[in-house]
């Protein structure tokens, strides 16, 4: 680990700056030249492209002359339907870190596979395949594993019924002790709206839901959004938000009431000069 050296500011110090002294006469009295404090961190970017390949690159020099670099390459591959990413960033220290990531078309979907490698060398991969099924929907599987072997899984499915118009979405999370966490999402469009219900439920059985209702109205430039939290111990949370549009703006109110029932309201109005800039 680097070491950082403190330099305290002497009440001398401070008295000579308090009579008038000069940055580059106060200077020493700090351990640094005035021209060092005066530069400004220089930055430097270069990009290249080739054909199906794209790099940049971005470099920093810090006033003490000491430079960090990033730089990244990306690499698609049209005829096989494959897209290739890696990233490098480099530390004044000149330690690295890494990241390279591979996407390739399937036949239903897609397949990403990325490895992130960190200046001490360990490693860590993400495994993704996402599939499209006409009946089931969208389908995601993902794999993490990290650098101590340990492994987390997300599964999630969504599906999206045009003849009721409604979203459902479904996720599970399985952790790297084998619990499992689940969420539910379910979004219906009305004809002037929309209403939201997600329930997520957490390793230890605990549940926390959220219901939304939005309704809005374009002719008469009105808009609502009643939302309502109930946690783990059954206390609720609602939220109200309403906007007008007006002449020359709109007005914003939103109350939001607790659980122990206390309530709160803030209301904004937005102005809109059309006049504002004009010498007349």
């Amino acid at each position: 680990m680097n070491k950082t050296t403190v330099i305290l500011v002497t009440s001398l110090g401070m008295i000579a700056l308090a009579a008038g002294s000069t940055a580059a006469n106060a200077a020493p009295l700090y351990g640094y030249s005035a021209g060092a404090a005066s530069a400004a961190p220089k930055r430097e970017r270069k990009r290249t492209r080739t054909a199906g390949t794209t790099e940049r690159k971005r470099t920093v020099t810090g006033r003490n002359g000491k430079s960090a670099e990033a730089t990244s390459r990306r690499t698609v591959d049209r005829e096989n339907q494959r897209i290739d990413r890696e990233k490098t960033a480099t530390g004044p220290n000149g330690r690295t870190a890494t990241k390279r990531a591979t996407t390739e078309r399937t036949e239903d979907g897609y397949t990403r596979n990325a490895t992130a490698t960190g200046p001490d060398g360990r490693t860590a991969t993400r495994d993704t395949d996402v599939s499209y099924d006409p009946e089931t929907g969208v389908t995601r599987n993902r794999v993490t594993t990290g650098p101590n072997g340990g492994v987390v899984t997300r599964d999630d499915n969504a599906q999206w019924d045009p003849e009721t118009r409604t979203y459902t979405r479904n996720s599970t999370r399985t952790g790297r002790n084998g619990n499992t966490a689940t969420a539910d999402v379910t979004g219906t469009r009305t004809d002037n709206g929309a209403t939201r219900s997600a329930t997520r439920t957490a390793a230890d059985g605990r549940t926390l839901t959220r219901d939304d209702n939005v309704q809005w109205d374009a002719e008469n430039g009105t808009y609502s959004r009643d939302s309502v939290r109930t946690g783990p111990n059954g206390n609720t949370a609602s939220a109200n938000v309403s906007a007008e549009r007006t002449e020359d703006g709109r007005i914003r109110t939103v109350t939001r009431t607790a659980p122990d029932g206390s309530t709160e309201t803030r209301t904004q109005e937005v102005v809109r000069d059309t006049d504002a800039g004009n010498d007349d």
